[in-house]
């Protein structure tokens, strides 16, 4: 039975997923109230993307080892993609209750964080954890991040291009990188990184979405749209309405300014149309510029399935 543990350990640093699966069930069938087991073979099925066994899984694992901070890690982990990200802090904060020195908690906290337009308290959690572990390459990513969300770009350029320079094979490490230069307009630039992050990772879908903007910012509209969309990113979504509410109400009160005050139509009509064409631009910026994208072969590859699908389903209907 421990040599089925051992050979699952290691197809785990190999990412043999299925294998590693196989050598845990056929433990457990020995050993069931192993909680690390089970843990293990949650993480198994979240790279294999079967997240309610997953879920099942962590649960027993934390529910057998309440002791040990790795179950509460996995789950945390787990409901991150799920995006749940209350419940995910809840499990993070009973890992770090058992283990308040794991740095790999602090990185999940700040992700959880960041999940929750919470940039501080992101930045907070990934500075926490590199108190314990300076070289933990995940929390250096969400500073990293949280470093971009809060508009401290230069701190987020130092801070990753440390984790660059500590980690230059870290596919994530290149994403970030990407994403924070296209935050200082810097497409081509980015560009690279992206393409260095999918050659070390294909399946980065960070990294992918990542160079789909950086390939379009290539031009100068969509950069001016890029630019907006990063802006109101940063905002909670509230203040994302608010926004967006207090342009139409603006609009309209200059719109009914002009019409009891005929001289200033030259002035406000300008005005109108632009914001008119902006607000479109917003609406089909994504599609139609993926619809572009579909015309460089390059870019045609970058382009996920659902993409390709939706940007021509917009130009029949444009046609």
């Amino acid at each position: 039975m421990t040599e089925n543990l051992r050979r699952a350990e290691l197809l785990l640093q190999q990412d043999r997923y299925q294998q590693a699966e196989g050598e845990l069930r056929l433990y457990l069938a020995g050993d069931p109230e192993n909680g690390y087991a089970h843990a293990l073979l949650a993480w198994c099925l979240v790279k294999l993307e079967r997240y309610v066994e997953a879920e099942a899984e962590a649960r027993q694992a934390v529910a057998l080892a309440p002791a040990s901070s790795f179950g509460y890690q996995v789950l945390g982990n787990l409901l991150l993609r799920l995006e749940y990200p209350d419940q995910a802090t809840q499990a993070i904060d009973e890992g770090l209750r058992v283990d308040p020195t794991n740095s790999d908690l602090f990185a999940l906290r700040g992700h959880a964080a960041l999940q929750r337009y919470r940039w501080q308290e992101a930045l907070d959690a990934a500075r926490a954890g590199l108190q314990h572990d300076p070289g933990n390459i995940d929390c250096i990513n969400e500073q990293g991040q949280a470093l971009i969300k809060l508009g401290r770009k230069e701190e987020a350029a130092r801070a990753l291009g440390g984790a660059l320079a500590q980690a230059p094979e870290n596919s994530y490490v290149h994403a970030n990188q990407g994403w924070a230069l296209l935050h200082e307009r810097k497409p081509k630039e980015a560009l690279e990184h992206f393409r260095e992050a999918l050659r070390l990772d294909p399946q980065n879908e960070f990294a992918r979405a990542g160079m789909v903007e950086a390939l379009k910012a290539r031009n100068i509209i969509y950069r001016v749209m890029l630019s907006f969309f990063l802006s109101m990113a940063r905002l909670p979504p509230r203040w994302q309405i608010g926004i967006v509410l207090g342009g139409f109400l603006g609009m309209r009160l200059l719109r009914q300014a002009a019409i009891g005050m005929p001289a200033l139509q030259p002035f406000v009509l300008p005005i109108i149309v632009a914001y008119v064409f902006f607000a479109v631009m917003t609406w089909i910026a994504d599609p139609l510029f993926n619809l572009l994208l579909q015309i460089d072969r390059f870019g045609r590859l970058a382009l996920s399935r659902d993409q390709r699908i939706g940007s021509t389903v917009f130009g029949v209907v444009l046609a």
